[in-house]
Formats: structure tokens, C-alpha cells, sequence
């Protein structure tokens, strides 16, 4: 650590002023270490507003406090008590079993406490990995309850084995005997600030279609909890505490239940045993009065566990679930009061008003569902955890859920929203059959006059709903190219990546280097691919050298340098121009390709790896990271479309596919009824729509590009469509089309060339220009 500053100050009267210089230092400190406590921190700078001339030595003193708090961490045994000396151990032989963690993990940095424990972030210097490091309040570790505890709570986060639970590292104590434990760093929100957000947008309470994007985001996020506690439960562990403040929701898509403090051990019923999974029984100890049987946050508790019952099953995490569910449909607890006494006494009856009391427009299908699963009988509730995520699954699926019963209008509705194309034909017929009663008198010209209006409307709705839909599953498809972008930059920062190219750019052959990274690879192809489905990743050295690939395949060595996913020109390269090519400076998409390990036609999305962060002086690029995409496998593009409705995602850009020659263009990339192909021996043929239909689809896509993102193209539908993969005596379609763009990102980036096309049969209804 550097020397405190030294004050060189002579003269009369010098030591009183040093004297009061060192008291009001000490009040700052005092701030500082206020605050900290509070999780926030001071600077120097803001402390020393007023009396600049201390600045320096008041931010040496916090640098050491800082280093001192840092020491706390000095070294652990796992398993033991680090506060009792071992005996019969050399002080001049290291125990192979004791890490010295004040080396390992630095720069503490304060995220959030709660009533057992604090968090905070810290860097790994062993495995160069942020990480999160969870203590014991240094008030509590005199209570042996609260050690238990905390114990019991490290024990089961990292014996509960699921993506839904963070992954625990290691467990020790600080040299002060303080409990600690590492786990995983999760960067993102709480539900409950997903919650916050969702609510204070004025468009939540009016705008269904606000609901039907953010809505079903965090109803989807709670299915994920609900699964993750039915595994806990099916393992004989109950949480306690569940609340939208105790689910995690990661920047990729993760949900995590955390805070297991509360958990304890219940029995398993006969379903829970013949799982094959093993009961999970701490070996911290805890029972189900460990903690009490009211322990818990009162606002989400239920009935039984509010009035200190220390009998509690499965069916209390289910109401909890229920109230977190409540608190999603209307952005409030089920329970409030003016005094803690008053929540739990509310709680301790279920009283609380029905979500559509606080909310009109909350749908009755899902506020059934909720209001099951906060039943005050415990037997009345959902039988498992398992069974409130399938009703909220049929319910975000628009099937009916199992507990309510549809009137004959929600099922007419549902029927005709399944079934679009014959609702719209038993429309027309009831709008003419009723224009035919009312018009008997009238001559069959007039009512004939009727009917073709009927059937010029519905046309028109018709094709506005084809335009919407086309808008809707372009942006979809922007947002995964987007998405698998933004994973590939942050991956490509990753320390440990960066280390082992630097390494095997010096010495492409070293097998060490290579094993680091490809265990690297997996660990990220395997964390990423539920959020971003591919084929495969892999990483290429400055000059191209492919040096790990996930999955492994007989690639890995060779040089890769002439694609046009290393170099970004548009096109595959001849050898002489791949010895000079250089990578890739920008996120990039490449062109359709002709992959060497399956002989399948891929896309493939890829990022530089930079020797340093943005602005790092002389930063250069050290190689490539990338992911590929099978051809057929956008299915994201069918998401919310009718079932008379397909999308189609056409490359209007010109390809270089082998055999194919040198200009060609629209490509299908994705077709509900394109051949899947697993072996590669297999012929699978490539379509390409109508060259009449590009040139109007490259018209169109300028038009977009040199307007506003959000500007109306008249001209975006096409009548009398021919699909090239529907036969020719099939028949006709009705298509609209939109260019799929990028937002957020630069001009290059934000074309991506790609066209969506989303079809429906032509049917027998008029044509509006007839």
C-alpha cells in the first residue's frame, strides 16, 4: 500500500492546527464508515467539499480502511472453523486445503443486505471472474440460530442443483470468525423492479398491447420460479420467503430464486420419492422451528405460516407464489397496512382484495389462477408448484386454464382466435345472413350492394392484420440477431478469453492454452444456448486459425480466414486474398455458407476479440468469436401468429453457396416446410423466391431504409403470392412483407438484409379491388 501523504507544515501553533485537522478527518471517517455500513459510498472528493486541503490524506485513510475490511477475508478452511488454530500443522508447510482469499478476492464492492447477511461483488484474481461474496452481519455471529442459518442456507443453495438456483463456489469464515460464502455474480434486476417498471408505464393499465410484450415477459420469468420450487419441494426443502425481491432476472433471459436463509427440510410425498431424486437433508442442522414458524416477509406470507404454524408444507410457498403472481397483475402486495401487526394480522385471515378489485382490466382466466393459488385452505391451493406454472403456461398459450370454465363468449373468443381464417368466414355469413333478414323487402341489388362492402371490410382487416403481423415478426427476428450480438460482445470482454489468445497467438500450438479455452467455450455454449439456440461456437485466432470449436469437430486447426464471417467483405475469399485478410472490427452477420463439418447451409453471427477495453491506447484485435445458425431454424418467427398464418425470412442480399454461382439473391432462410436435414450426405434442396418478387422486396427495403424506421409502406403487400415451396396447383397467397431492422444500431449494422414474409392463403373472399 502507498505511504500516507506527508504535511510538511511548520511554525507556531503547528501542532494545534495538526490537531484539529486529525479531529475533523476523524468525523469523515466516521461518514464514511456510516455509509458504508449502509451500503452506499462516499468519495473523498464529496466528503471533502468544504476542506479540499484534507482531500488527500482522507483518501489514503479510506484506502486503508478499505485494505483492512479486505483482510477480513485473509483465510479459510472449507469445512472447519477458521477461528480455531489447527495442531500439529508446520507454519512453514501450506495446507493444501486453505486458500488465501484476501489474494484471490479484491475490490469488495457493496450490493444489497438483508436481515441475515450482506453481498457484496468482488474480483476473482485466480479465475479472473466477477463473483459474489455473502457474509454474516458482524452482529450476529454470536448467535448460533443465525449461524445455523446462514450455514443451512449455503448448504442447500449449493446442493439444489438447477438452473432456477445460483451455483455456490466455496464456503469459509474470515480470520475474525465471521461466516462467508461465494456463489455466482448475477447481473440484472429483481423481479420485483421488473415489476416497478412494468406498472409505472401509463400504457400498463390501458394498452393490451403493452400487456401482451411486457406482460408476458414477467409471467413467463414466474413460471420459471414456479419450476424452480417445485424441484426444491420434490427435494424435501421448503423456501419461506418467496417475494419478487427473492427472484433474480439476469440480462440473458436467467431467473433465479435466491435468499434460502429461511429454507427448511419437510417431508416428501410418495410422487416426491418415486422422482428419483434424493432427499435433501442439511448437515448444518435446521428443523422447521429453527427460525420460528412466522419467518418470512408478512406481505406475501400465507395464512398458516403468518399465524407462527411451524407445520408448513409445499402449499405455503404456493400462496407465496400467488401473491407474487398478485403483485405482477397489479403492482402491489396483496397485503398493506399501517403497522407490521396490521400485515401480519391480515395475513394471518387472507384478507386482501381480488386483483381485478384493484385492476378492471386484469383477464379473469389468470386472476382465477391467482386467487387459487392464495386459497386460505391449504388443500384448496394448487397441489404443487408445478401445476400454478401449467395454468399460467395455458393461460399465456390462450387455452383455457383449469380451474376456471369459460363462458360461451371467452370460448367463442378463444375458438376464434385459434382458428382466424373460418372466424372470419362465420362472421361474414352471420353479418350477411343478418343483413339478409333485415333487408327481406329490399331489392337483391341493394342487398347485394350490402354484402360486397361486408366483404371489402373484412378484406381490408384482413390484410391490415397481415401488415401488423409482418411489422411484429420482423422486429422478433431483429431482436435475436440483436441479442445474439450483445452475448457475443460481452463474451468477447471476457478476461480469460482474452488471456489465452494473446497466449496462442505467440504459440498457435499450444495444446495447454487451447484445453483452457476450450473448456472456456463449453462453459459459455452450454450457459447461452436456452437463450440463444446454435449450432455451434468458436474461436479464431488474429490470423484466422480456428482454435477451439463447441461442439468438438476435426476443424479445429485449420484456417478459417477466407470466410466472410472472419473478414466482414460480403463474400467467401480466394487463398491468395485470405493470406491478407485481417478480422473484423464490428459485430457482423454473415452470409449464407456451406459449413465443412456438416455440409449444412448456416448463418453465422460473430464479434472481434479486443486486446483491451474501448479506449484502451494501441488496443488491437486478437481474434474472432462466433455463432452459427442452421438454416430452418428461426422458429421464434411463428411466435404469435394465427394458425392460418406462416412467416417466412428471406435473404435478399447475394450469396456465394457453392454451385450456386456468384449473384444470387433471396434466399430462403426459414420455412415451415423446409426439409430438416441431419445427416451430411443429405441433398437438401435451397429455395429462392420469384425474381419478380425481389426486385419488388429490394424497392421496398430502400424505401424503409431512407424513411423513418416506423413509416407506412402501401406498398408492402402482394397479392396472388406463389410460394416456391408451395406446388404450383396449390394455389395462391395473400403476403405482406417487412424488412427486418436492427434498432439501436449503426447503418451498417442496423440492415441486416433480411425480409420477413408472413402468408395466408388467398381465400374465396373478395378481393377489394374487385
Amino acid at each position: 500500500m502507498n505511504q500516507p501523504p506527508v504535511d510538511d507544515r511548520r511554525g507556531p501553533g503547528s501542532g494545534t492546527v495538526r490537531g484539529a485537522e486529525d479531529s475533523i478527518i476523524d468525523r469523515l471517517l466516521l461518514q464514511w464508515e456510516e455509509a458504508n455500513a449502509r451500503g452506499e459510498f462516499l468519495s473523498a472528493e464529496t466528503l471533502c467539499a468544504h476542506v479540499p486541503e484534507l482531500m488527500d490524506q482522507v483518501r489514503w485513510k479510506i484506502a486503508a480502511l478499505q485494505e483492512r475490511d479486505a483482510r477480513r477475508l485473509a483465510t479459510y478452511v472449507p469445512g472447519s472453523d477458521a477461528s480455531t488454530p489447527a495442531a500439529n500443522v508446520d507454519p512453514n508447510v501450506p495446507a493444501p486445503d486453505k486458500l488465501d482469499t484476501y489474494a484471490r478476492f479484491r475490490q469488495l464492492r457493496f450490493l444489497a443486505k438483508g436481515g441475515l447477511g450482506a453481498v457484496y461483488a468482488a474480483e476473482d484474481g485466480t479465475l479472473n471472474r466477477d463473483v459474489a461474496v455473502k457474509f454474516v452481519h458482524p452482529q450476529l455471529i454470536r448467535d448460533p440460530l443465525c449461524l445455523q442459518r446462514f450455514q443451512v442456507e449455503a448448504e442447500i443453495t449449493a446442493r439444489l442443483e438447477h438452473p432456477g438456483v445460483v451455483p455456490l463456489h466455496a464456503f469459509g469464515k474470515t480470520e475474525d470468525g465471521r461466516p462467508f460464502y461465494v456463489m455466482r455474480l448475477i447481473r440484472g434486476e429483481t423481479l420485483d423492479d421488473a415489476i416497478r417498471r412494468y406498472h409505472e408505464n401509463p400504457l400498463a393499465k390501458s394498452n393490451t398491447a403493452a400487456q401482451s410484450i411486457e406482460l408476458r415477459d414477467l409471467l413467463g420469468r414466474f413460471v420459471t420460479a414456479c419450476q424452480t420450487l417445485a424441484y426444491a419441494h420434490n427435494r424435501g426443502v421448503l423456501h419461506r420467503d418467496i417475494k419478487p425481491q427473492n427472484v433474480m432476472l439476469g440480462r440473458f433471459g436467467e431467473t433465479l430464486v435466491v435468499d434460502w436463509g429461511l429454507a427448511m427440510p419437510i417431508g416428501r410425498d410418495e410422487q416426491a420419492r418415486a422422482s428419483g431424486e434424493h432427499t435433501l437433508m442439511p448437515t448444518a442442522g435446521g428443523s422447521n422451528d429453527s427460525s420460528g414458524g412466522g419467518a418470512g416477509t408478512p406481505a406475501f406470507m400465507s395464512p398458516e405460516q403468518a399465524s407462527g404454524n411451524i407445520d408448513l408444507t409445499p402449499a405455503s410457498d404456493i400462496f407465496s407464489l400467488g401473491a407474487t403472481l398478485y403483485k405482477i397483475l397489479t403492482g402491489r402486495a396483496p397485503y398493506d397496512g399501517r403497522s407490521a401487526r396490521e400485515v401480519i394480522d391480515r395475513a394471518c385471515t387472507a384478507s386482501f382484495p381480488s386483483p381485478r378489485a384493484v385492476q378492471r382490466n386484469i383477464p379473469s382466466a389468470i386472476e382465477a389462477v391467482c386467487l387459487k393459488a392464495m386459497a386460505k385452505n391449504p388443500g384448496e391451493r394448487y397441489e404443487t408448484a408445478l401445476d400454478l406454472a401449467r395454468d399460467v403456461e395455458r393461460f399465456l398459450a390462450d387455452e383455457p386454464v383449469s380451474i376456471a370454465h369459460d363462458s360461451w363468449m371467452q370460448s367463442l373468443g378463444r375458438w376464434s382466435r385459434h382458428h382466424r381464417g373460418a372466424a372470419q368466414v362465420l362472421t361474414l355469413i352471420g353479418v350477411l345472413a343478418i343483413l339478409g333478414a333485415a333487408s327481406a323487402a329490399i331489392a337483391f341489388q341493394r342487398l347485394a350492394g350490402h354484402e360486397r362492402g361486408a366483404r371489402v371490410t373484412a378484406e381490408l382487416a384482413r390484410e391490415q392484420g397481415l401488415r401488423v403481423a409482418s411489422r411484429f415478426a420482423a422486429r422478433t427476428v431483429a431482436g435475436e440477431v440483436d441479442l445474439r450480438w450483445r452475448i457475443l460482445e460481452t463474451e468477447a470482454n471476457d478476461t480469460e478469453l482474452r488471456t489465452a489468445l494473446i497466449a496462442l497467438n505467440k504459440t498457435p500450438d499450444d495444446d495447454s492454452v487451447r484445453k483452457t479455452l476450450q473448456a472456456w467455450l463449453d462453459s459459455r455454449y452450454i450457459e447461452h444456448n436456452q437463450t440463444a439456440k446454435a449450432s455451434s461456437w468458436f474461436v479464431m485466432a488474429r490470423n484466422g486459425t480456428q482454435q477451439a470449436r463447441t461442439p468438438a469437430s476435426d476443424t479445429i486447426g485449420e484456417n478459417f480466414a477466407f470466410r466472410d464471417y472472419f473478414h466482414g467483405l460480403g463474400r467467401e475469399l480466394t487463398p491468395e486474398e485470405a493470406s491478407k485478410a485481417l478480422p473484423i472490427h464490428n459485430v457482423y452477420r454473415s452470409a449464407v455458407y456451406s459449413s465443412r463439418s456438416s455440409g449444412m447451409l448456416k448463418v453465422a453471427f460473430s464479434a472481434p476479440i479486443w486486446s483491451g477495453k474501448a479506449g484502451t491506447p494501441h488496443r488491437e484485435v486478437l481474434g474472432v468469436l462466433a455463432m452459427t445458425v442452421d438454416l430452418g431454424e428461426f422458429s421464434v418467427l411463428q411466435f404469435g401468429l394465427g394458425s392460418d398464418q406462416i412467416a417466412v425470412l428471406v435473404d435478399t442480399r447475394a450469396d456465394r453457396i457453392e454451385g450456386l454461382g456468384d449473384s444470387n439473391q433471396g434466399l430462403v432462410l426459414h420455412h415451415p416446410l423446409m426439409k430438416e436435414s441431419t445427416e451430411p450426405d443429405d441433398e437438401a434442396e435451397n429455395y429462392r423466391i420469384h425474381p419478380d418478387y425481389l426486385g419488388r422486396l429490394l424497392k421496398m427495403r430502400a424505401t424503409r431504409m431512407a424513411g423513418e424506421a416506423g413509416a407506412e409502406l402501401p406498398d408492402n403487400l402482394i397479392r396472388d403470392y406463389r410460394d416456391p415451396l408451395d406446388p404450383p396447383e396449390s394455389g395462391t397467397w395473400l403476403a405482406a412483407f417487412e424488412p427486418v431492422l436492427v434498432r439501436g444500431r449503426p447503418q451498417e449494422l442496423r440492415d441486416t438484409g433480411w425480409i420477413v414474409i408472413v402468408q395466408m392463403r388467398d381465400t374465396d373472399v373478395e378481393k377489394a379491388a374487385d
